[in-house]
């Protein structure tokens, strides 16, 4: 029988990064656009211009003249970060093991990116007397502290299969991880192990313990 990913909404941490992802799509999509094409947001009418000239002149001035460099950054973040958002949304929405390797590579520079911009608004002086820098922490580290998130999701090949017995209370018990078996699981699968092989063979009997596969109960063992 043919193995198939379970759905979203059985996988709550997936469906938390889900709707993380839909949140930095609108910042990349509407917000940091006025920020790359040099918008003055004190003139700004729209609803998202205020908002930005609402968030400006009230926490992070810096961005009420933003300097080339940050405006560098924040097309960065609007044209290839903000690509990434829509294709991590199909893709854990789908359970699809590709996303691992571009997740990582996104990840890693968002995380890096976002250090910059805090080590700048932490130590550039007359930014530092200006700016809210405890409002500068809430609203951006997010774009951390979600990404490492997401790495550590994508990390090793992940079982998100709609395999396991109908009592959700029974809980595989954990084999030791071996050098061999680690890298067996890592070229075998990705994050969501979405091959369609079917399922693995039971697991050899072990010594003093019942045959086949053991099971936990309550975190006992449950004899056959």
């Amino acid at each position: 029988m043919a193995e198939s990913v379970a759905p979203l909404r059985r996988r709550p941490f997936d469906a938390f990064l889900v709707l993380w992802f839909c949140v930095f799509s609108v910042s990349s999509f509407v917000f940091e656009q006025f920020i790359v094409f040099d918008v003055d947001l004190a003139s700004a009418t729209d609803p998202f211009g205020r908002t930005w000239y609402w968030y400006a002149s009230s926490f992070d001035p810096v961005f009420l003249d933003t300097p080339l460099w940050l405006r560098i950054m924040c097309g960065i973040d609007g044209y290839v970060f903000g690509a990434c958002y829509p294709v991590f949304i199909y893709a854990f929405a789908k359970g699809r093991d590709w996303v691992r390797i571009p997740a990582l590579c996104y990840g890693a520079a968002i995380v890096y990116s976002t250090l910059v911009y805090f080590g700048w608004e932490f130590l550039d002086a007359e930014n530092r007397a200006q700016a809210n820098l405890a409002m500068v922490i809430v609203v951006n580290i997010p774009y951390t502290i979600v990404p490492l998130l997401l790495m550590w999701r994508v990390r090793d090949s992940i079982d998100s299969r709609a395999t396991e017995p109908p009592d959700a209370c029974l809980i595989p018990r954990a084999r030791p991880a071996t050098p061999a078996r680690r890298a067996s699981r890592r070229s075998a699968s990705g994050p969501f192990r979405t091959s369609a092989a079917g399922p693995r063979p039971p697991s050899p009997p072990r010594a003093g313990s019942p045959s086949g596969p053991g099971w936990r109960v309550g975190g006992r063992s449950n004899p056959r």
